[in-house]
């Protein structure tokens, strides 16, 4: 049967949030990556994932306006091609860097972070490439034990679309109580969650040859163009549908080439973070203000930046953490 051809669209960036009126080049560019929703689909990505960004664009905007030094900060978030990652396509993660190059097109060499979400956390991982990124976000990055993604979460001819209400994959800093899709639901068939089975699984993890596919794929993943670059990655400890250790690995593998490498763990929290959103609100823009801004960093920051693994890579993001930073 001859393979069907993908239908031909375009990724578009966002209306800008913060864009003076005069025309102003702002001082720097964060570009929000919303999570695309199936491992493999070629249906147009949900719109309710990229509307949950525009609560914490705003506060980026008006955070970035006040204290010192003040700045003028646009914020965009990319409309991928696609729903889904696509295998070795990865269509994300190319959206992703054709959205850096297309914010140098217009406001010129201005610095850029890329704040991704579950497959948009993957996507700003890889496209961290480009000279003009000076951060990376990695809120729940999903990382699935195969590049297609976990068995089972695969878009079939013909399936049935799930209702857009339940395809909004971006958790932490979304409007509370938007459904996390994000290449799979809530099933046995996530990664670091397979059932255990009669071949030598352990009672409470994945079977043997679950780990050492998910070991695998951390090996697999590049980091090299993180070096050079600010990286936080955040993951919640009971996350169902992404392994946390797998973000661990990788952020392990990129600190040995890039001290400015960090990872804080939320203690009991799941994928969209959901009992932790003012925390991981306030640390997202506390690290975008201070790696493109110029505010200062945290004490948490600081010192997860220069702790030495494991240290740095699973530092606890403490409850009511940005109560007392300034605004």
């Amino acid at each position: 049967m001859a393979q069907q051809a993908l239908p031909e669209r375009e990724a578009r960036l966002g209306r800008a949030m913060g864009a003076d009126e005069d025309g102003t080049a702002p001082h720097a560019v964060v570009v929000l990556l919303p999570g695309s929703g199936l491992p493999r689909s070629t249906r147009r990505p949900s719109a309710v994932a990229a509307a949950a960004l525009r609560p914490f664009a705003r506060r980026l905007v008006r955070a970035a306006l006040q204290g010192e030094p003040d700045s003028s900060l646009v914020v965009h978030t990319l409309h991928y091609r696609y729903r889904g990652w696509n295998g070795q396509a990865a269509h994300p993660a190319h959206d992703a860097e054709w959205a850096v190059a297309e914010v140098v097109r217009r406001y010129g060499d201005v610095p850029v972070c890329l704040a991704g979400f579950d497959v948009g956390a993957r996507a700003a991982l890889r496209a961290a490439g480009h000279p003009m990124v000076e951060s990376v976000l990695a809120v729940s990055p999903w990382l699935p034990e195969t590049e297609d993604g976990p068995p089972g979460g695969t878009e079939e001819p013909g399936a049935r679309a799930a209702p857009s209400g339940a395809d909004a994959e971006s958790p932490g800093v979304e409007s509370p109580g938007v459904e996390v899709g994000a290449a799979g639901r809530r099933t046995a068939e996530q990664p670091g969650k397979v059932a255990a089975d009669d071949a030598g699984a352990e009672p409470d993890g994945p079977p043997r040859g679950a780990r050492a596919a998910n070991r695998a794929a951390c090996e697999s993943e590049p980091v090299r163009q993180l070096i050079g670059r600010h990286v936080l990655m955040v993951h919640g400890s009971d996350d169902e549908h992404t392994a946390p250790e797998l973000s661990y690995r990788l952020a392990e593998r990129a600190k040995k080439s890039n001290a400015n490498v960090c990872r804080f763990e939320v203690h009991t929290d799941g994928h969209r973070l959901r009992h932790h959103q003012a925390e991981v609100a306030a640390l997202a823009e506390n690290f975008i203000l201070g790696t493109l801004c110029g505010r200062e960093f945290a004490r948490p920051l600081v010192d997860a930046m220069a702790a030495p693994p494991p240290l740095g890579l699973r530092m606890p993001l403490a409850s009511g953490f940005g109560r007392s930073l300034r605004r």
